[in-house]
């Protein structure tokens, strides 16, 4: 005897897996067909052939001169790696669900043919730091912080340099919730709350733990 699903039956079927269609739809990274890069301004971001600027998510890297305002160690280094990586190569985007930036930039993981994340890789190399933000997700960011600990103890890039100074500068005052740590007479570190204060005993330890200094404490205007 044939088997029917009643008519109720068989359309609450076809709408549930129609919503899990559209759920693994959603949660899917978006992969961007193969396009080249045509310019690279800075160790964190790409300009593509068609004109898309892409921010590199969950990294940053040493700001680059602009205008009168010098720009900060290893930065030019950072960005002639990433152009050593991807100018001209056609890469793939893994865009981040938050999508964008404030500035409109694409915000995505950045891949190669071969499927490297050049994301990873630039923190790997010591060449950008692990980028705590809440456009970052969560299981990134551990990654990212992972990586840029391994190459701080390893000394490698930026850290060869860095690292001592770093070490050197004494305890700084750091934010759990903003995840920005302030160094001695950095203006900010003293309006800290109390239950989102955490003191470290150098900024090395704070950027192992993955603080970030907080944008005013330039920390790689070294010359």
């Amino acid at each position: 005897m044939p088997f029917f699903i009643p008519f109720p039956l068989c359309h609450w079927i076809r709408t549930i897996l129609l919503c899990c269609c559209l759920l693994s739809i959603a949660s899917s990274p978006v992969l961007a067909v193969q396009e080249r890069v045509r310019f690279v301004p800075d160790g964190d971001t790409v300009v593509l052939q068609g004109g898309a600027v892409v921010r590199l998510s969950g990294i940053d890297a040493p700001e680059m001169p602009h205008g009168e305002k010098p720009g900060g160690y290893y930065a030019e280094t950072a960005r002639d790696l990433l152009a050593t990586l991807v100018l001209r190569q056609a890469v793939h985007l893994e865009q981040v669900p938050a999508g964008y930036d404030r500035y409109g930039r694409t915000l995505a993981i950045l891949r190669l043919p071969d499927g490297t994340a050049v994301n990873d890789l630039l923190v790997e190399q010591g060449a950008a730091l692990a980028y705590s933000h809440p456009d970052v997700p969560a299981a990134d960011m551990a990654r990212y912080t992972a990586l840029q600990r391994q190459a701080m103890q390893a000394g490698r890039g930026m850290w060869a340099r860095m690292n001592p100074l770093l070490q050197g500068l004494g305890p700084v005052v750091g934010n759990r919730r903003s995840h920005r740590f302030f160094t001695q007479g950095c203006e900010g570190g003293d309006r800290v709350a109390p239950k989102n204060r955490v003191v470290f005993e150098s900024a090395f330890g704070a950027l192992e733990a993955g603080y970030l200094p907080a944008r005013h404490c330039n920390l790689w205007d070294v010359r």
